[in-house]
């Protein structure tokens, strides 16, 4: 494989927040065995050796959780040092982590920088959203603890982008998101769709169809607005589209009509083909015993691939073209249930994303 992305459950399901809409908690309690416990220095060389050797070109190391810093510092030095030593082949390695934002100290910041993690950082907001369903523990909001690890990160020079979870409760503030974001400087957002439990009735934090279309077009019209001023801000699914208008495939997993394997790993080795199907019926093999290539060509593999393409409602659909069908858990059953946010949301936009993808691409 040219290049290979495996994303790290380091520290399992573990996290010292209860965020009102976790979905990885909901994933892990429905399995065999909910928490996989730390993941041991042995068990990380493994895998740092098999991406190596089997990467040709490229590889990434993602750090995800529950929350990954949980695993301690002194585990990613070492982990990094075993890349340098295991490294013979001079294969370009990239290294990023995801965050609640509750763990960074300068200490962290400084080795982030070192050796070049790209950080993600989950901001849902000011504090009157975000607090609202990040808490910790004792319930308290945890938005004064997260700006403070972004100064700390902004401080070091540290790249990071933010991660904003969208509720039905924030998607009907989508101005107050952008100017917020952008007051703080933040130039790289992804907004993310509030994932409910698979096979569960959608809850109080589940979008509306029609929220989140009018969300997508608040969103754009602000950053079009700034777009035409000289003023760009990196928001990902935009990014994307563009990408697309301009004949370039897109980086989105959500945006390429199947999906694919992610390599998704538990802390005791196990692997999965995606973050969002770490399910006892999708574990693909262990990383101990099997090769990222045997799992990737093996039957759970290539059914979990199977199932995930687009139905023929999307293919025949006007915008099907740009929309791809969107994520896999969206759409369960043979529509995706965001199907009319996107149908309104490109008939609204179309027109100056299109414009947007020529100035941006020089295209005519």
């Amino acid at each position: 494989m040219k290049h290979i992305t495996v994303m790290i459950k380091p520290a399992s399901q573990r996290c010292g927040l209860r965020c009102k809409y976790c979905f990885y908690h909901d994933i892990s309690q429905k399995r065999s065995a909910a928490d996989r416990g730390l993941m041991s220095i042995e068990t990380a060389e493994i895998i740092i050796k098999k991406t190596i050797k089997e990467a040709e070109s490229s590889c990434c190391f993602a750090f995800q959780g529950g929350e990954p810093f949980l695993r301690g510092l002194d585990f990613y030095r070492e982990f990094v040092q075993i890349v340098r030593r295991c490294n013979e082949k001079n294969v370009f390695v990239n290294y990023a982590i995801q965050t609640n934002g509750m763990h960074i100290n300068e200490e962290w910041a400084k080795f982030l920088k070192d050796n070049r993690f790209l950080v993600g950082i989950s901001l849902d907001g000011p504090a009157e959203i975000h607090n609202r369903f990040r808490v910790d523990q004792r319930e308290k909001g945890t938005y004064k603890n997260v700006m403070a690890a972004c100064s700390i990160l902004n401080r070091f020079q540290v790249p990071f982008n933010i991660l904003c979870v969208i509720t039905a409760f924030s998607a009907r503030r989508g101005m107050k998101l952008y100017e917020f974001y952008k007051k703080q400087g933040f130039s790289h957002l992804q907004f993310i769709p509030c994932l409910e439990p698979a096979g569960e009735v959608r809850g109080e934090h589940a979008l509306s169809s029609a929220d989140y279309g009018e969300f997508l077009k608040t969103i754009f019209d602000l950053w079009y607005q700034d777009f035409q001023k000289g003023k760009y801000l990196s928001i990902r699914h935009i990014d994307n589209y563009l990408s697309l208008l301009a004949g370039q495939p897109p980086e989105l997993c959500s945006m390429k009509e199947q999906c694919s394997c992610q390599f998704a790993l538990e802390a005791d080795g196990s692997v999965y083909p995606c973050d969002f199907y770490m399910a006892d019926q999708w574990m693909l093999g262990n990383i101990l015993s099997c090769s990222f290539q045997e799992m990737a060509e093996g039957e759970t593999a290539g059914q979990f691939i199977s199932q995930s393409v687009i139905g023929s409602q999307c293919r025949e659909c006007k915008w099907g073209w740009i929309c791809r069908g969107g994520c896999r858990r969206d759409r369960e059953q043979e529509k995706n249930i965001f199907c009319k946010s996107y149908e309104d949301f490109f008939e609204y936009s179309i027109q100056r994303l299109e414009s947007a993808a020529a100035m941006m691409y020089g295209l005519r």
